[in-house]
């Protein structure tokens, strides 16, 4: 294999296709990157663990088709701090690649190529029926960002570590829980005419995770870019002219294509594809513990609320599940928490009352997670009664919530 590439096309690949690499890798070879090359130019790499694999595709001057593997870590960091000029790459039968930029010349020690994992990243038919659809990034992007947080952590429940995908006959639910809290949003698409039932997909939470990523950078471009400030001599001639052949063409609407079959999903966004398997088991309905009331509704200003739980917190940080009373009233919400060893605080916020007073007791880690992920000017508590969850969201976004447990009170504090 033998190709040329420009400096920051092969960096922002490799940069691509690294969150999917190990920290520890069971098997010394997913420590590689696979790096294939075909005679039209087109090089993909992949890169992955036992549970997902990322591909990327890029243009490259092909002067020998071929495939090999390099250390990806020490390939990316080398490729980081190569001047930013045309980079040669080549390969023989011996499984070390010969990395040329300039007058620097590098030594990679691969693995053999046919230790890399088969993935197929095309679900396979005789697993089932193959659902595609299709998605808007923008979209996803989002309800990633304020679903995914909710996930649990304990491998102990392993069912709850993953975002819900059911893809519904009008459609997409994306949910998350860790039984102390819940977030779940609607998304609408256009369902394949044959999807009668809902179908369910428990996506690993890390997978998900990178596919957040890969969606943040399709939306802002490259994953990675040259930093600013002083560094290496300017391109020569021929940098430009290569960077611009593997640069994507712009597109009205980013779309993120989807496809389910059996065990495996597939999400596809521009030359970026990955694949992973599905967490086995039958997800809990999330929209069950909705309640279908509120007893009492309050809207404030969702900045205002964010800082006074961050300067409550300071005082209950230490505990398990730091406590944060809550007081609605008619024209404020009030804020109070208090610890043994350091002392107590009260907050009181402007805030518009729809029904009854009422108080609860929430983590307050809980509340400062949601409100980090909204994105609106206001925001609205809802309480459906005391042993029920209490309930925020976006009067922006209706189709969003997030539900959250109520707490038993640790202290009380004196309301003079």
């Amino acid at each position: 294999m033998h190709f040329i590439v420009a400096r920051d096309t092969l960096r922002a690949g490799l940069q691509t296709v690294l969150g999917s690499v190990p920290s520890t890798a069971p098997i010394p070879i997913l420590k590689h990157v696979l790096l294939t090359l075909a005679p039209t130019g087109q090089l993909r790499l992949a890169a992955g663990n036992l549970t997902f694999q990322i591909a990327h595709e890029l243009s490259v001057e092909c002067l020998e088709p071929g495939c090999t593997t390099v250390p990806a870590h020490a390939c990316h960091e080398l490729v980081q701090n190569l001047p930013a000029a045309p980079l040669e790459l080549r390969s023989d039968s011996s499984d070390q690649a010969i990395l040329t930029c300039g007058r620097s010349q590098y030594q990679l020690l691969g693995l053999p190529p046919e230790q890399f994992p088969n993935w197929d990243h095309s679900p396979d038919p005789d697993q089932g029926p193959v659902l595609s659809v299709s998605l808007p990034v923008a979209s996803v992007a989002t309800a990633f960002r304020q679903v995914l947080f909710a996930t649990a952590k304990d491998d102990a429940l392993p069912l709850l570590t993953g975002v819900l995908f059911e893809f519904q006959p009008d459609r997409l639910l994306l949910a998350a829980t860790d039984r102390h809290r819940l977030a779940f949003q609607y998304l609408p698409y256009l369902a394949p005419p044959d999807l009668t039932d809902p179908v369910q997909a428990i996506v690993p939470a890390r997978a998900v995770r990178e596919l957040a990523r890969l969606l943040r950078a399709s939306l802002n471009g490259p994953a990675s870019r040259p930093e600013p400030g002083p560094g290496p001599a300017a391109p020569s001639d021929s940098e430009p002219e290569l960077a611009a052949r593997s640069r994507p063409e712009p597109q009205p609407t980013e779309l993120l294509q989807v496809q389910l079959a059996g065990n495996l999903i597939r999400f596809q966004c521009q030359a970026s594809c990955l694949a992973t398997r599905l967490i086995e088991g039958r997800y809990p309905d999330p929209t069950r513990v909705l309640p279908d009331h509120a007893v009492s509704t309050l809207t404030l200003d969702r900045s205002e609320l964010r800082a006074a739980l961050k300067r409550s917190q300071v005082i209950v940080r230490h505990d398990t599940h730091p406590p944060i009373s809550l007081l609605f009233q008619p024209d404020q919400l009030v804020l109070t928490a208090s610890s043994s060893a350091r002392g107590k605080a009260r907050e009181e916020l402007p805030a518009l009352l729809e029904g009854e007073p009422g108080q609860v007791s929430f983590c307050v880690t809980y509340l400062l997670d949601v409100l980090a992920v909204l994105e609106t000017d206001q925001v609205q508590l809802a309480l459906a009664g005391p042993n029920l969850p209490g309930r925020v969201t976006d009067p922006a976004q209706p189709d969003y919530f997030y539900l959250v447990m109520p707490l038993q009170f640790l202290d009380s504090l004196d309301q003079a």
